[in-house]
């Protein structure tokens, strides 16, 4: 049995996609968000950070760990 796709096949209105402005925007907002837990905004910066810039899927960006990245020495 053939699964169906889950995808719409549709094209993307760009008027429901957060721009490069907004998504600056977001992150600023999110790390300012309870200064008393900075712990968990630095995971809010990191998660949408993810999502915005390597365009990862939220399940992605939460299995996501250290090993699984290959990040450069300076930069």
């Amino acid at each position: 049995m053939e699964r169906p796709a889950t995808a719409a096949r549709s094209t993307v209105d760009p008027r429901v996609l957060m721009n490069a402005v907004q998504g600056r925007e977001l992150l600023v907002a999110v790390s300012y968000v309870g200064s008393l837990h900075r712990n968990r905004d630095r995971r809010l910066v990191a998660f949408f950070g993810c999502i915005l810039y390597a365009a990862m899927r939220p399940a992605e960006v939460v299995g996501l760990r250290l090993e699984d990245c290959e990040l450069p020495e300076a930069g």
